[in-house]
């Protein structure tokens, strides 16, 4: 493997380490000039996954309605695995049907497509859409539950267990902030989420030509610092929470509160939460998606010899205004590259370094194509 190295600080890291990419890394901990009346509460940069701001990050406590951020999570992952179809029919139990506080009067029996109930849980976050969604995906409540526990493990969700997927009152059921953060950073990594996310005002139609009304229970949609998506929550025993998601320029933020203290002071410390984010950091791009890299790969029997590779993403530095950034971007083609190679072919990979370690891992991809060379290309 051919490696260039780029550091972005005057001084070299010594001793670099491999460890496994996309690591959780936190930024500055608790600042003790910010502070809120909830519970809990973070700040997470969506690029890195870093936790700018915290405070009791980690306690363990009910999360209400938020937990259907993991139900979402898995309906598009089942769409993405193309185990799932937005158009496919759903038949809603009497479990279903039966389920309490937020809900969109689904009828048993009755068929709704997966687009809808997706609506209905993204935009007003009804329990009986996320059970009847459930149902269909894990085979049981019980059955789906085991699969959102699961993928709290993956994302790297150590203090969260899951006890259904509503988030109705249950003594097993509970997480914490940084941990709400980690599954909504998830979410938003699905594109089709935000066209359920930006909803205001919608309806769903049942069978027979009734309809429900619905609205979103994210007020944040409604002001003006760039919310596109989140999810709240409320019961009496998790009280006000909420997790929300802005982007300003090339900063995408996740604000999380757990346990509120009413509904307006949520949504008011949770604004807050964003604007100490954007005016306490900077993101600038590093690495530049689909920009020509400077260095090039050496390509063998091509009728060039080198092939000039572009990111596959773009890297955003999150850093403390006035602060220097940290990384270290590290080059690496593959070092036998042979023709013939097309455009966007996977030729090498980018490592970025913070720390001693590996936090991303950027694919190098063929700008140009390279034809192997002929018999009379030889002579």
């Amino acid at each position: 493997m051919k490696k260039f190295v780029l550091s972005l600080v005057m001084s070299l890291v010594v001793g670099l380490t491999f460890s496994m990419p996309m690591s959780t890394a936190y930024a500055s901990g608790t600042d003790k000039d910010f502070s809120i009346t909830a519970k809990a509460g973070c700040l997470m940069n969506y690029h890195t996954g870093e936790i700018a701001w915290e405070q009791n990050g980690q306690a363990k406590l009910p999360i209400a309605s938020m937990t259907k951020i993991m139900t979402l999570n898995l309906i598009f992952d089942q769409i993405e695995d193309c185990k799932l179809s937005y158009e496919d029919d759903v038949v809603v139990s009497d479990r279903a049907e039966s389920m309490g506080g937020s809900q969109v009067f689904l009828e048993a029996n009755g068929v709704y497509k997966v687009k809808d109930l997706i609506k209905a849980i993204a935009v007003c976050s009804a329990n009986d859409a996320s059970t009847a969604m459930a149902e269909k995906i894990g085979g049981s409540v019980e059955g789906f539950v085991s699969m959102m526990n699961q993928k709290a493990v993956e994302l790297g969700m150590v203090n969260t267990n899951f006890a259904n997927p509503t988030g109705l009152p249950h003594e097993n059921g509970y997480s914490t902030a940084i941990d709400v953060a980690k599954m909504t950073r998830e979410l938003l990594t699905n594109s089709e989420y935000f066209n359920y996310s930006k909803i205001w005002l919608d309806e769903i139609v049942h069978n027979g030509g009734r309809v429900s009304e619905i609205s979103n229970t994210n007020k944040l949609l409604r002001r003006n610092i760039g919310v596109d998506g989140g999810k709240t929550g409320f019961t009496s025993e998790a009280k006000h929470c909420i997790s929300a998601t802005s982007k300003k320029g090339n900063m995408r933020l996740i604000a999380v509160i757990v346990g509120g203290v009413d509904s307006k002071t949520r949504f008011d410390e949770c604004e807050g939460i964003l604007n100490y984010g954007y005016g306490a950091y900077v993101s600038e791009p590093i690495v530049k998606k689909d920009t020509a890299l400077e260095e090039v790969g050496k390509v063998s029997r091509g009728c060039t010899k080198e092939v000039v590779g572009v990111a596959e993403k773009d890297y955003f530095s999150f850093v403390k205004r006035g602060d220097i950034p940290t990384e270290i971007v590290e080059i690496i083609y593959n070092d036998k590259l042979k023709a013939p190679i097309a455009v966007g072919d996977i030729i090498g990979v980018i490592n970025v370094y913070k720390d001693g370690a590996v936090i991303d891992e950027i694919n190098i991809l063929a700008k140009d194509a390279v034809e192997k060379k002929g018999f009379f290309d030889f002579f």
